[in-house]
């Protein structure tokens, strides 16, 4: 089987981030060869191309294409005039001649599988892994990526409908499709890699000291970790590791600066997944915050870890991906955190008891093995759909 995956994005991004995980575009490993086709202009390592195709045999192709040009000659894309840009994408899923393409979010990726599907009835598999809320887009997003997102929206939600198949990540995902699309999506969490076993449970005597928090996400916009290092700042022997890189880096810095905890906190701008995953047991707890509508791959790795989760009430309360998990929701404030991590911090038997059921609760819903067959079948489904959306 051949699988053409169809990117807006670049691989050598991912490899910046760290965020690289064995097989991620071939789940199960059914695909025996791939061709992954970045629309801009990238050059990843064949290490990168292979690992996420493993085991497939792979190759990437590089197309030039730039937002603002591409905008411009088409006058905001038009359709007439954006699908002869695509002759080249045509060209290499011709002569590819692929089962199957797969393309990811709300992007000119999508837009482009669905020209292909016009052209040469080859089926497609559209991945989002973004709730499009409006509230969301609207505080977070920049103009220039707001403007693009109006831009692309319509040959979006045409490839949306056309799709022989939609995998979301997030429930709440779903209200936003357009309601002929919602007949052919599934609800799919992303797949995680296996962590490593947690560290041997500390005994009831040992004292607090030297305990340690975990931060794993973007230090952007509606994902600021102020709170919670305002909240190291103000308890004794606890330690904070933010795993992320972002625009706000050096905002946090002068805060941690200022608050006079530069020995207690530390950033690391990016990490290798597979070192970040054999990291997680090496810690007592994990607090996170965001404004998304997200069970976002921390919390995943975290909980099949049996690593404790602390976050923000609102709004992830409210997402049924959370419901019955023992996550530790506060108040989106400086005390909220505070409280919860000094709980964890005291009380090493409720540590244990929390731990024990993240853990048996994450095997049941996000064991990589289950999710990743869950995903090969949907995939194949759409194959033996034949390009007739269904």
């Amino acid at each position: 089987m051949h699988l053409m995956v169809v990117l807006d994005d670049k691989l050598s991004d991912w490899e910046a981030k760290g965020e690289l995980l064995r097989g991620y575009f071939n789940p199960d490993g059914i695909f025996g060869k791939m061709t992954i086709v970045s629309l801009i202009h990238d050059a990843p390592s064949s290490h990168t191309v292979s690992l996420l195709a493993y085991p497939a045999k792979a190759e990437h192709l590089s197309l030039e294409f730039d937002r603002l040009n591409i905008a411009m000659r088409t006058f905001g894309l038009n359709s007439a005039l954006l699908k002869p840009l695509f002759a080249p994408l045509f060209k290499i899923a011709k002569d590819a001649q692929p089962d199957l393409i797969r393309c990811f979010g709300e992007s000119l990726g999508t837009a482009a599988a669905n020209f292909i599907k016009s052209e040469l009835n080859i089926p497609y598999v559209v991945s989002l892994h973004q709730t499009p809320a409006p509230y969301i887009v609207d505080r977070y997003a920049s103009v220039k990526d707001r403007i693009w997102r109006k831009m692309v929206a319509r040959h979006v939600r045409r490839a949306l409908k056309t799709a022989d198949g939609i995998i979301v990540v997030y429930s709440p995902i779903l209200e936003y499709l357009p309601k002929p699309a919602r007949a052919h999506a599934t609800v799919i969490p992303n797949i995680v890699a296996p962590p490593a076993p947690l560290k041997t449970q500390p005994a009831p005597d040992i004292p607090a000291a030297g305990f340690k928090v975990l931060w794993i996400s973007r230090l952007i916009p509606g994902r600021e970790p102020f709170p919670i290092i305002k909240a190291i700042s103000k308890l004794e022997n606890v330690s904070l590791t933010l795993v992320g890189g972002g625009p706000l880096r050096t905002e946090i810095e002068r805060l941690i600066e200022t608050l006079g905890i530069s020995d207690r906190v530390q950033i690391i701008p990016s990490m290798n997944n597979a070192d970040l995953i054999n990291e997680i047991p090496a810690y007592d707890v994990m607090a996170l915050r965001t404004h998304y509508q997200e069970i976002s791959k921390p919390i995943m790795e975290a909980g099949l870890a049996g690593l404790p989760v602390i976050i923000n009430r609102e709004p992830c309360a409210r997402l049924p991906e959370y419901e019955g998990l023992p996550i530790t929701f506060v108040e989106d404030t400086e005390k909220g955190y505070a409280e919860a991590i000094k709980k964890f911090q005291t009380s090493v038997d409720y540590r244990i008891e929390i731990s024990n059921d993240f853990k048996n609760q994450a095997w049941l819903r996000w064991n990589p093995r289950t999710l990743g067959k869950r995903t090969a079948e949907f995939l194949m489904a759409a194959i033996h759909s034949k390009g007739q959306t269904r």
